[in-house]
């Protein structure tokens, strides 16, 4: 293990800075004077890049579509690519008011410079990509506010906003979009998020979700499982609160999640951390009792990809595909497990 003890200080540290006044605005100006939230533009392009091409190996696109996301983050690329991509109406919440008018205006500009290989890929004309570049960038030129440079597009900003109590219609919604997201919300309010997503998406609507199960500062401890030793009790105590948050589910109870909410999994892939596997398999990791009775697989599982479909579906898969990354679809033969017909 590199640093057990920096590792467990980082956590306490967060969990202490979550408990204390103003401590949203404390973290925005530390990330910000540290360059944690400063763009690297062709890592979030590609983390945005991977669900519209998994939608698109789906059989789905943005195209005339309406999509919501769940949780903008500082840099709103999903969103952004949405509109450039063709879609109808875009709308991106977060309960975080993370997104400033020089993010979107840098999120946009890489977008512009990456998106039009992703365009190609997922069927969307040069022209019309570029029709949509044009927009955004004469907003560039005139906008004050994140609200002004939207203005002219089909995107809708909702920050500070919990999407459990917000106003929105009933079956308006065809895409639904999180990156980076599940992990970092409580189990119970992942599942009602989960239920108001189907309420909101139309049936045989689809959502798509990249999340990180794993452990968030492995960097530190020298290993993505080393947060599964400790209790409930003790988690919270550490990585258990405030902005360190993590629920520490696996993917196979995010997918029980999703399908108790009414949703139809019709795609899973795990991306597994073969170094904490082989900790598993040699029984040198240490675990809390919660997750020692759990496959090996899915304990490892350090990146995860869901498909969901809204409602019944032909096609249901109950069992994690194993990938390198999610990009092994779209550039080598196809690791999906075959679907079983309920």
């Amino acid at each position: 293990m590199k640093n057990k003890s920096a590792w467990m200080l980082k956590y306490l540290f967060m969990n202490g800075l979550s408990r204390i006044p103003f401590h949203e605005r404390l973290h925005y100006v530390g990330q910000s004077l540290f360059g944690r939230h400063r763009l690297d533009a062709p890592e979030m392009f590609g983390r945005a890049a991977e669900l519209f091409r998994l939608l698109d190996y789906a059989g789905e696109n943005v195209q005339g579509r309406s999509v919501l996301e769940i949780g903008t983050g500082w840099f709103p690329f999903t969103a952004m690519l949405s509109y450039l991509l063709g879609a109808k109406e875009v709308l991106t919440v977060d309960i975080h008011p993370w997104l400033k008018r020089r993010h979107a205006v840098e999120t946009f500009e890489a977008a512009r410079r990456y998106g039009g290989e992703l365009a190609k890929a997922v069927g969307v004309s040069r022209a019309d990509f570029a029709a949509r570049c044009d927009v955004i960038a004469r907003s560039a030129e005139q906008s004050g506010t994140v609200d002004e440079f939207f203005a002219p597009t089909t995107i809708r900003y909702l920050p500070k906003t919990d999407l459990l109590k917000a106003d929105l219609p009933a079956r308006s919604v065809d895409v639904v979009f999180s990156s980076n997201v599940l992990e970092h919300i409580p189990p119970d309010v992942l599942e009602a998020i989960h239920r108001r997503a189907a309420e909101l998406a139309r049936e045989g609507g689809v959502a798509l979700h990249r999340f990180n199960p794993d452990d968030h500062f492995k960097t530190l401890s020298g290993s993505s499982i080393t947060f599964l030793e400790y209790s409930e009790a003790a988690w919270r105590r550490l990585g258990g609160y405030g902005l360190s948050y993590h629920n520490r589910l696996r993917s196979a109870e995010h997918a029980d999640l999703a399908r108790r909410a009414g949703w139809t999994l019709s795609f899973w892939a795990d991306a597994l951390d073969h170094g904490a596997l082989r900790q598993l398999e040699s029984g040198t990791a240490r675990l809390a009792e919660r997750f020692a009775s759990m496959p090996k697989e899915i304990l490892a599982a350090f990146y995860s990809w869901f498909v969901l479909r809204n409602g019944p579906s032909d096609t249901t898969v109950s069992n994690p595909a194993h990938v390198k990354w999610i990009d092994d679809l779209w550039t080598a033969p196809s690791t999906e497990p075959e679907a079983q017909t309920p």
